[in-house]
């Protein structure tokens, strides 16, 4: 059996997807007492089991202006972040893990509030593949950084020796 991840995760969203995944993670990745769950809404009921098991449930949102601040609560270098949530940006969410060093999975590529300014878009920016192009460029500004062990590390910061 491979090792277990030894680090926390912070699973955003209580919903349908978190709902089926958390059997799987705690079954095969981590202990439950190494997750936090966190919803805007009362979702406990949904994800009773892992909180039998050990796991935090947080009722608490991301948004623009708490994001720093929520994930350096319940993250650090080294954690993984598991992002089933809708309404958080995903460049924003994976840049900020990026920075911080954390491991980051994303079912969507969402934004803020994707209905906003709708009908001022041009119908090509309403799309996934728009997002996931700004993604792309996002990422083309990282470098990547040679680690020992033959890892790779990416980052828009050069390390000076």
């Amino acid at each position: 059996m491979a090792e277990k991840f030894a680090n926390r995760v912070l699973i955003l969203g209580a919903g349908s997807v978190s709902q089926s995944v958390l059997p799987l993670l705690t079954e095969h990745l981590v202990d439950a007492k190494q997750i936090t769950i966190m919803d805007m809404r009362d979702n406990r009921a949904r994800v009773q089991e892992a909180l039998n098991q050990g796991a935090t449930y947080i009722q608490d949102s991301i948004t623009r202006e708490n994001l720093d601040t929520q994930l350096s609560t319940y993250l650090k270098a080294g954690d993984f972040l598991l992002d089933l949530a809708w309404n958080i940006d995903a460049n924003t969410i994976l840049n900020w893990c990026h920075d911080h060093g954390v491991l980051y999975l994303n079912t969507s590529v969402e934004e803020w509030d994707p209905y906003e300014g709708g009908s001022n878009k041009h119908p090509l920016e309403r799309t996934l593949y728009y997002r996931h192009m700004r993604m792309r460029e996002m990422k083309s500004q990282w470098t990547i950084i040679e680690v020992p062990q033959g890892r790779r590390f990416s980052s828009r910061f050069s390390l000076e020796h």
